[in-house]
């Protein structure tokens, strides 16, 4: 997005001294206001507009503007404005630009606007030359205008200003006014980030993270996220505090992934507050705290991000924090599933395959997992899978039903894996495919499923799929019950008391090996 520059604040006053009784008193003005006595600066200042004092007049609008040692109003800054800039005050011209093209405090008017900046161009402003490039990039209220814009930004970085370099850059990168080139904006950037401009601070920073005009550098996009952060800027807050996270370009620190999105959600941005929730809801290396996660997802929510009303929900639901509220649950899931949220489409399913907090409804239950679903929500296809497969609430369907199966394996969810190794070997419904039927049952024994690992051990002593091997056989069955699964048990010790004493120990030492490993390459 094209920036320009934001209105001109008080800083130093800016005073003119055209006889020495004046500029004393001027001086008291100013003096006044570094001691925060505001009211008093502009009782002084007040005396010197009226006079006709160039000076005082553009400060006495800045006070009116901000609501500085008087009430707000917009009404007496753009008079004050005018005064000055009838003057030859580029800031004052400038500032009124700015006015009647935020459409904020006053009815957006963009061919007073444009005229104010082309004022303060011409007596000398560098700043509206920024501002007037806007105009004549996005046409507001005149033609489009590329040339114009190119040369009035070109002169303003020239002349110093990063927030030029800037909006050259998003050019480039845009291809509004020049042909596109991620190369060229990084360039671009590169001069206004070096500059401190925060904007080309994160954009820099997002061209490294991917890879875009420049070399991919993870490392490279965390520094210039950490230069954006540091000076406020909450997208880049949150970037920096996902890396983190995620350990990408720094050092895995969870405690710093906190201390960022704590940054952001301070300033009010629902993404941290509902990420800085998740981390208290699961206690993600941090003491669980349901309170706070549950003020954090409160307030997304209120801002309208589904994703907290999801995770809200949730702990109605789960009565977590919140006292147990099936009603308020479902509203919120409602609230987030008709925004298109997968997951709340999901947990509406359960809510209604299950009768919690309304009348049990395959039918309906399946019209949220469907919506879910299509999405590629993973736990949405496994259910829906396994109602078509069964019948319920649909017609049965098991061609169907495998498909959702290996939309959901493909995610690798360990019981659609389990699923699919049983109909393929079965052929119910689906031709019989005992090499995929294996292959499936074995990912969901590697992922650690007890049940598929009984089931693989069957698999391996009767050749279920692949070549029999007994011993390795025996060695998922010894695996699922020391996972500690029930039905498991009887069958490893009628199975290693088959064995001679060595085989049996053998055995028994290879499947806690393989459970060390993770189950892989068992």
């Amino acid at each position: 997005m094209i920036h320009v520059t934001k209105y001109i604040i008080i800083g130093i006053l800016i005073f003119g001294s055209p006889t020495l009784a004046i500029a004393q008193t001027m001086n008291d003005a100013a003096q006044a206001f570094e001691r925060r006595e505001y009211s008093k600066a502009l009782q002084i200042l007040s005396g010197f507009a009226e006079a006709g004092n160039i000076e005082a007049q553009y400060n006495v609008g800045v006070f009116y503007r901000d609501g500085v040692g008087t009430e707000k109003d917009i009404e007496k800054a753009i008079l004050w404005f005018k005064k000055a800039a009838d003057q030859g005050s580029a800031d004052a011209s400038n500032n009124l630009g700015l006015i009647y093209l935020s459409n904020t405090d006053v009815a957006q008017d963009l061919n007073l606007a444009r005229q104010y900046f082309e004022k303060a161009v011409a007596d000398g402003s560098n700043e509206a030359k920024t501002s007037l490039a806007k105009i004549y990039i996005e046409a507001l209220g005149t033609p489009q205008g590329y040339e114009k814009a190119q040369k009035l930004l070109q002169e303003a970085f020239e002349a110093g200003d990063a927030i030029a370099a800037y909006n050259i850059g998003y050019m480039y990168l845009s291809g509004k006014g020049y042909q596109q080139s991620y190369k060229l904006a990084s360039e671009w950037f590169t001069k206004a980030a070096k500059e401190g401009y925060v904007t080309a601070q994160l954009e820099l920073g997002n061209l490294y993270a991917k890879g875009q005009g420049v070399e991919q550098s993870h490392g490279e996009a965390a520094k210039w996220y950490r230069e954006a952060a540091e000076q406020g800027l909450a997208e880049a807050q949150i970037r920096l505090a996902e890396m983190y996270r995620d350990g990408t370009g720094v050092p895995e620190a969870p405690q710093n992934a906190r201390y960022w999105y704590a940054k952001a959600a301070d300033q009010g941005s629902p993404v941290a507050q509902y990420s800085l929730g998740q981390m208290y809801y699961k206690g993600d290396n941090v003491p669980r705290d349901y309170a706070f996660a549950a003020k954090m997802f409160q307030a997304a929510a209120e801002a309208g991000i589904p994703d907290a009303k999801s995770d809200l929900g949730l702990m109605y639901l789960e009565g977590n924090h919140f006292g147990k509220d099936t009603a308020k649950a479902h509203t919120l899931f409602q609230e987030a599933a008709n925004s298109g949220y997968a997951a709340a489409q999901h947990n509406l399913g359960y809510m209604y395959q299950n009768g919690i907090g309304v009348d049990q409804n395959n039918e309906t239950a399946v019209r949220w997992y469907q919506q879910s679903a299509d999405q590629g929500y993973p736990a949405s296809l496994l259910n829906l899978a396994i109602l078509l497969k069964d019948g319920n609430g649909v017609g049965q369907d098991i061609p169907k039903a495998v498909s959702y199966l290996n939309a959901a394996a493909d995610q690798d969810v360990v019981q659609a894996h389990f699923l699919l190794g049983q109909l393929y070997l079965g052929g119910s419904g689906v031709p019989a495919d005992p090499t995929s039927a294996f292959r499936h049952m074995k990912r969901s024994a590697e992922l650690g499923f007890p049940t598929g690992q009984l089931f693989l051990g069957s698999y391996y002593i009767d050749g279920k799929g692949t070549e029999k091997d007994i011993g390795r056989g025996i060695m998922w069955v010894v695996i699922a019950s020391q996972q500690g699964m029930k039905e498991a048990k009887p069958h490893a010790n009628k199975l290693l008391n088959q064995l001679a004493p060595e085989s049996r120990s053998q055995i028994v030492k290879y499947a806690r090996t393989c459970a060390k490993q993770g189950f892989k390459n068992c």
